[in-house]
């Protein structure tokens, strides 16, 4: 190789090298869906994470058609989080206002095993 195309070189890897910090990487944002992260956090028994996820998804998002069972699946969360009251009383709100679910009868038959644990 030629003396000139080793200056050459040197000269387009130190220009490459001063972009690079001068001006990085592009950053690349990508929007994670709340419903999808709570239910991935749960699989994997990260039941805070998810919780707050649903919690975050449901405030952002209350319309989507995920939303009424992200709220019952707030209720899971707290359960696993021995978060009791809180749970029984997720759970019991859910079977109230979606009577119809088909998950409003899981719910109920929670809110009887907490009141059989006297969980108040």
């Amino acid at each position: 190789m030629s003396a000139n195309k080793i200056v050459m070189l040197i000269v387009v890897l130190a220009l490459a090298y001063w972009a690079y910090m001068n001006f990085g990487t592009p950053e690349v944002k990508v929007e994670v869906d709340p419903y999808a992260k709570g239910k991935s956090m749960f699989d994997v028994s990260k039941y805070d994470e998810a919780l707050a996820a649903y919690t975050q998804a449901l405030k952002d998002k209350p319309d989507d058609k995920r939303a009424v069972e992200s709220r019952f699946n707030v209720a899971r969360c707290l359960e696993q989080l021995k978060r009791d009251s809180e749970a029984k009383a997720a759970y019991k709100a859910f079977a109230e206002k979606y009577p119809k679910h088909e998950l409003a009868d899981k719910a109920r038959k929670r809110v009887e095993a907490y009141d059989l644990q006297n969980v108040k």
